[in-house]
């Protein structure tokens, strides 16, 4: 009797389905994928669910159609002159010093004034004008005044917050240039000093602490 004819009929079975497998081309080749298309929403037929549209549909771009807005300039349209307030007489920079020969500087001014208003900000910063320890001291004028002619303002450059000092103005030479006093408490008695009181005309060359040359 052969070999064969002694083997169990289940184990011919396995041997015939492993041969079988071995000679099929579709389930010999694993890394074989199948392409998948996934759908996507189309926002116009999207009812409750949601309808499918195929991928293949494009959305047009047609943002070029789209009016833009009518503004001038760059976007953000021009200002209404009704709405400007024009700048007053003291906006700007002023440099305030001893009126003698050595014009020794006492304080750089930046006012604040609108055209006609009969009040203004201003900040301040000291120099050694005055006294050697009032140098480098900063603060904000207080009760600024201005009647068209006369400017008045004081100034606190201590480090007492009840103390004032009082600059006040005699002369208006012209726009750039007053003549006044600064007054201050000492004891029972008031110091004053004359000074002279310039417009700042910003030069590369200007230091600041001397007039610029005329």
């Amino acid at each position: 009797m052969s070999r064969m004819s002694n083997t169990p009929i289940y184990v011919l079975a396995i041997l015939a389905l492993f041969s079988w497998s071995a000679c099929d081309p579709e389930s010999s080749n694993p890394t074989e994928t199948t392409e998948v298309t996934t759908p996507t929403i189309d926002p116009e037929q999207s009812t409750g669910g949601g309808a499918i549209a195929p991928t293949s549909d494009v959305i047009p771009d047609d943002t070029e159609s789209i009016p833009m807005p009518d503004y001038e300039g760059h976007g953000l349209g021009e200002e209404d002159p009704s709405l400007l307030i024009p700048v007053g007489t003291l906006s700007g920079t002023w440099r305030v010093g001893i009126n003698d020969v050595n014009n020794a500087p006492v304080m750089h001014i930046d006012f604040v004034h609108d055209q006609g208003a009969t009040t203004a900000t201003c900040d301040f910063i000291m120099y050694e004008g005055l006294e050697t320890n009032f140098a480098e001291k900063i603060g904000k004028c207080k009760d600024a005044s201005f009647d068209g002619s006369k400017l008045t303002f004081k100034f606190n450059p201590t480090e007492q917050w009840d103390y004032n000092m009082t600059l006040t103005t005699t002369t208006m030479e012209n726009e750039d240039t007053f003549k006044g006093t600064i007054s201050a408490p000492n004891g029972d008695t008031v110091d004053t000093w004359d000074v002279v009181i310039t417009r700042r005309k910003f030069d590369a060359n200007d230091d600041g602490v001397r007039p610029p040359s005329e």
